[in-house]
């Protein structure tokens, strides 16, 4: 109470005083000008001049599988196609135990090489394998550390954990000089990489520009998606944990699997919007393992989030001077098109397609997307080849 026999004001005491007032507003100020000086060194660009359209209106090919029929022939003309011609193997490094199928042709007119997304495994991408075979391309693809069959930093098989994405630069570049390059029957060599290992895949290449022939990236993380959070609050926020000591643990919104929740194919933001081909390799990786890679801890995401500011600076991209075919997935709900537009729009050798109404995985997509895709995709490789 005061003199006046009434209740003391706010200013006289408490949370409203002049020095935490002073105190918060500068707190405040201090973080406006944080934001500011992130979001000036880690700007993304809104569009691109460089991108097209990706034309749909192509005629059928009977190379491509039918989308009703897909579970039968993938069963019954794939798995057994492919397999008669893979092989299986092992590699070392840095501790790290990596796993790698290997499609060898006896007469091939090139190499492919596939880098696999986060929580994929080499497993999944036979349809792709079946397609390049056909076309006379022999195929590479290993499991990045802490997926597949490949060694991990958690016990915790649906723990996606890695402090730095240089563990996956190192291990691609590795696999590519000594497991690739000594069968490669002097052809040329594309790298085709998918959302993570799209972004694996480019900065692998700024490192090493002379590994590869070709570059193909299909919906490359080269931006989070994080809706509601900008990039200048994730990126502090997942540091913060992981200096605490959170770093091997779930990340916001991450989980591990659950075969009761998740056995069903019912993803929450689709990847594919064929369900026919999102739900035949759901139930495939579940035949492989019942607690599949499923959720990056605050360590991954952080390192994630590295990746993506290096991939697309200004002076990485410019190292790449072989051919890139980038494509952007207009229904895209894992990766945000502002990295694709600042990657093009700094790279020195380019074609940038948008696929109108796809999802983040065209290479899955129902066959109105997949089939101009691929055809696309053998285009550019035939080009590549035909390179001196």
């Amino acid at each position: 109470m005061n003199s006046t026999g009434l209740p003391s004001t706010p200013n006289q005491k408490g949370l409203f005083t002049r020095p935490y007032l002073i105190a918060a507003l500068a707190v405040l100020l201090l973080f406006l000008v944080y934001a500011g000086i992130y979001t000036f060194y880690n700007g993304y660009d809104e569009r691109s001049a460089r991108q097209k359209e990706l034309n749909l209106n192509v005629p059928a090919d009977s190379l491509y599988l039918s989308q009703r029929q897909y579970a039968r022939q993938m069963d019954s003309l794939v798995l057994p196609y492919v397999k008669a011609r893979q092989t299986s193997g092992y590699f070392t490094h840095r501790g790290r135990r990596i796993a790698y199928h290997q499609y060898r042709l006896a007469a091939p007119i090139g190499n492919v090489i596939i880098s696999h997304g986060f929580t994929e495994r080499k497993e999944k991408y036979q349809e792709m394998v079946y397609y390049c075979l056909k076309k006379g391309y022999q195929v590479f693809i290993l499991d990045h550390f802490g997926h597949g069959s490949s060694s991990r930093a958690s016990s915790d098989s649906s723990l996606v954990h890695c402090s730095d994405y240089h563990v996956w630069v190192d291990d691609l570049q590795t696999f590519i000089a000594t497991i690739v390059h000594p069968q490669a029957n002097g052809q040329k060599t594309i790298l085709y990489g998918h959302s993570m290992g799209g972004g694996i895949a480019a900065r692998t290449l700024e490192e090493y520009p002379q590994l590869v022939d070709g570059l193909i990236l299909n919906t490359p993380l080269f931006k989070l998606l994080i809706e509601g959070i900008p990039d200048f609050a994730g990126d502090p926020v997942a540091r913060t944990l992981v200096s605490l000591g959170k770093g091997s643990t779930y990340a916001l919104g991450a989980r591990a699997f659950d075969l009761k929740k998740d056995k069903v194919y019912h993803p929450l933001i689709p990847a594919t919007y064929c369900d026919e081909k999102g739900a035949y390799w759901h139930r495939y990786t579940l035949g492989l393992t019942q607690h599949p890679s499923f959720g990056a801890s605050w360590a991954t995401a952080s390192t994630l989030m590295d990746l993506t500011h290096s991939v697309v600076k200004r002076t990485n991209v410019e190292k790449i001077t072989i051919p890139i075919l980038l494509f952007q997935a207009e229904r895209d709900g894992y990766v945000d098109p502002k990295g694709h537009f600042t990657f093009a729009n700094r790279a020195r050798n380019l074609e940038f397609y948008r696929v109108k109404g796809a999802g983040h995985e065209i290479y899955l997509e129902s066959n109105v997307y997949t089939i101009p895709y691929f055809q696309e995709v053998f285009r550019f490789m035939g080009n590549v080849k035909k390179r001196q």
